[in-house]
């Protein structure tokens, strides 16, 4: 076999709710090497879940490492990485000092449980509803205006727990008004610190769990209309082994998992005995 003729793999990396799991895959989607660890979480005390950032940093290049090891490919030929992650786990941090502000908030974390009930409750919020039933009404069945007023904040939406790191951290607060801040989630924290900060991006599989995300106009919020980007584009390469990272994997995990978006379901691969 010729190098031209050289078999090419595909890296991935998953990283759970419960687990990490690298994976290499050939050319016929067959899983050739992997490797695994349990996901260690941050819970200082009751209603509070985090992941450390250098924790799952160190643990993605080691597992990076023990799979390629494991699969006995050659680092060069690896064509490409893909990346499936939770997708309401997020965290902020400095564009030109890489420092984080806080660790990463899961998506299960309940610390803005009060301010979104605070929110449901208020005149204010109760009112839109009210305005969203009568153009239900008068829209003859949008959905748009059926969703608006059933509507409620969860913990879960980004928009609650960012609002509340807002408002406790002042560090954030100032530099935010600087534009000095980045904010992303899993997957958007790893592509940028696998390509040195060269970039910083996600895709609506991610970014739809945010609440600040229209999936009926399909638009975002203006702020982060550049941090969106569509499926199958190149976006840098990995600083270890030079793997090209690629949008053809890219999806959040429950997506991944549900509909085998982004090729295959990665938390369901195994390497045959």
């Amino acid at each position: 076999m010729t190098a031209t003729e050289q078999e090419k793999y595909i890296l991935s990396i998953d990283v759970g709710t419960t687990t990490i799991r690298a994976h290499v895959y050939n050319t016929k989607a067959e899983v050739v090497g992997q490797s695994d660890q349990a996901l260690e979480l941050h819970c200082p005390s009751q209603g509070i879940i985090e992941i450390i950032q250098r924790y799952l940093e160190s643990v993605c290049y080691q597992l990076i490492k023990e799979a390629i090891q494991d699969s006995g490919v050659a680092p060069s030929d690896i064509t490409a990485l893909g990346l499936s992650t939770q997708r309401a786990t997020f965290t902020t941090w400095n564009k030109k000092t890489g420092k984080s502000y806080h660790n990463f908030i899961c998506w299960n974390d309940t610390r803005s449980v009060k301010r979104a009930d605070s929110i449901n409750n208020s005149w204010s919020f109760m009112g839109l509803r009210t305005g969203a039933t009568l153009l239900y009404g008068l829209s003859c069945g949008s959905r748009r205006w059926e969703t608006a007023s059933v509507f409620k904040f969860t913990s879960q939406h980004v928009t609650m727990r960012l609002g509340w790191v807002i408002d406790n951290i002042p560090e954030l607060k100032k530099d935010i008004a600087k534009d000095l801040v980045h904010y992303g989630a899993v997957d958007t924290w790893l592509v940028w610190k696998l390509t040195k900060g060269k970039v910083h991006a996600t895709d609506l599989s991610n970014f739809s769990t945010t609440g600040m995300y229209d999936v009926f106009k399909a638009a975002r919020v203006a702020d982060f209309a550049s941090l969106v980007v569509s499926d199958f584009i190149f976006l840098g390469t990995v600083s270890i082994a030079a793997i090209p990272i690629s949008r053809i994997n890219e999806c959040a995990g429950q997506g991944g998992n549900k509909r085998g978006r982004g090729r295959f379901a990665l938390a369901s691969a195994k390497k045959p005995s």
